[in-house]
């Protein structure tokens, strides 16, 4: 594990889709993850990197209450216990829409990619998570939430954001 780092928010461009940009987030640890994550437009998409399966249940279901709460609208999970991390987003989501004292209820998408390598989870959230609300003229942000995550994952993760061409040609080989 490498040392320390300072959370940090880095835009790194556009996401590619037209409407938006793509950000990451360095934590070392979910208590590092604001409770309210604030991002341009009302909604965004999230790829959660961590790898939660030996975190407490009280940690997991936090994280997914301040995604939700946060105007989270897709969340693609990845690393070992992504499934536990996508259910804590499931349950958030479900007890947000039964509050009735909450003004906005919301349709949220889920999926877990524990069994899958970083490239492919990467691809999917790049190609194919798209928000309920992308039909709108609001800005669709995309967030790579890293908790944890080592040199190596983050330097994929940002070439992966910053070159998508190259990257999808090396993940995807010859095809259009």
């Amino acid at each position: 594990m490498d040392k320390l780092r300072e959370v940090q928010w880095v835009r790194v461009g556009p996401n590619g889709r037209g409407s938006g940009d793509h950000f990451i987030m360095d934590a070392q640890g979910p208590s590092q993850v604001p409770a309210r994550i604030v991002l341009p437009g009302k909604r965004f998409i999230a790829l959660v990197i961590w790898d939660c399966e030996a975190e407490s249940t009280d940690e997991i279901k936090a994280l997914g209450e301040s995604l939700v709460a946060s105007g989270l609208s897709y969340a693609c999970c990845y690393g070992k216990g992504a499934g536990r991390m996508e259910g804590a987003v499931d349950t958030a989501a479900v007890d947000r829409l039964l509050d009735r004292s909450s003004r906005e209820h919301q349709h949220i998408s889920t999926t877990s990619h524990e069994d899958e390598s970083l490239d492919d989870a990467l691809w999917f959230f790049l190609h194919s998570a798209w928000s309920p609300d992308s039909h709108s003229d609001k800005p669709e942000s995309m967030l790579v939430l890293q908790i944890g995550a080592t040199d190596e994952v983050a330097s994929r993760v940002k070439f992966a954001l910053t070159h998508p061409a190259t990257f999808e040609e090396q993940v995807c080989p010859g095809e259009p």
